[in-house]
């Protein structure tokens, strides 16, 4: 086994836990008898979370998978990016029963430490990409949803917080469906 499929796996597993968090946190919406205005808020955000996971691992392994040097500098920045992105999940589905989700939280708020966790993250991806001369696309592609995540963190209103999450929502979606293939996945991502 090459070392690139060592951390792989490593954060394969890191991922999967994750996105079945995320998937807890929609299966806590789904099955809660009492629903609040910030529950379709949380469940949102847990299904963005999965979408961008997905994403992330897909991303990584058409970045690192052809590499013939895998530098210790690039492990640890794949390993803090999917640390970062993992703990938003864990940090936004809040610890409570299945089946009491509204009752035992009525009014459940994304957490400050959701947006930092994934700003983290979006933040670290986009001084990667920058460091390593990445194409303008891919720059772009980083930055507004840093962007978009860093402004969550002073929202404070559910209505604000909504419209926040459809345009970070819509944009993750246009640039994952439109923008990454137009460039090319293989082409775009080795840098």
């Amino acid at each position: 086994m090459t070392i690139f499929e060592y951390v792989s796996v490593l954060l394969a597993i890191v991922l999967g836990l994750a996105v079945s968090r995320a998937m807890a946190g929609v299966a806590k919406f789904v099955a809660s008898e009492h629903r609040s205005a910030n529950d379709w808020l949380v469940a949102g955000w847990c299904l963005g979370l999965i979408f961008m996971q997905v994403i992330w691992w897909l991303g990584g392994w058409f970045l690192y998978r052809d590499l013939e040097v895998f530098p210790l500098g690039t492990i640890m920045f794949w390993v803090t990016a999917t640390a970062l992105i993992s703990l938003a999940a864990y940090v936004l589905v809040p610890h409570t029963d299945v089946m009491n989700l509204g009752a035992a939280t009525p009014n459940p708020t994304i957490r400050p430490a959701f947006y930092v966790c994934l700003g983290s993250h979006f933040g670290i991806v986009l001084a990667n990409f920058s460091l390593t001369g990445a194409s303008a696309g891919l720059l772009v592609v980083t930055g507004v949803p840093f962007a978009l995540t860093t402004t969550g963190y002073f929202l404070k209103s559910v209505k604000s917080q909504v419209i926040h999450l459809l345009v970070w929502l819509l944009f993750l979606s246009i640039a994952s469906l439109l923008v990454v293939p137009s460039i090319g996945a293989d082409s775009a991502l080795n840098l």
